[in-house]
């Protein structure tokens, strides 16, 4: 097994706080107009911002930079897989 060294990353997550904040921020504004919209809409929103899995957009191209990268993350996200426990 590999290990992660994880030495200074509470001081290095710090100094993102802000930034991660304000696009938590930057998504609830988008929240109130996505939960209105229906599923075809919010997919051409998607693909708007980010494209598709086999033809992702740069962030240059998206239409909407701040969900750009929160697909992104998505994306980059899923690629863990994680397995609970049944309790």
């Amino acid at each position: 097994m590999s290990v992660l060294n994880l030495e200074n990353q509470r001081t290095q997550a710090q100094s993102w706080l802000d930034e991660f904040q304000a696009f938590e921020t930057a998504m609830e504004n988008r929240k109130a107009v996505w939960d209105k919209l229906d599923t075809e809409q919010k997919l051409r929103w998607v693909r708007a911002a980010a494209g598709t899995v086999s033809n992702p957009k740069t962030f240059a191209e998206s239409k909407d930079p701040v969900v750009w990268l929160a697909i992104r993350l998505k994306r980059f996200l899923d690629g863990f897989e994680i397995e609970e426990a049944s309790e």
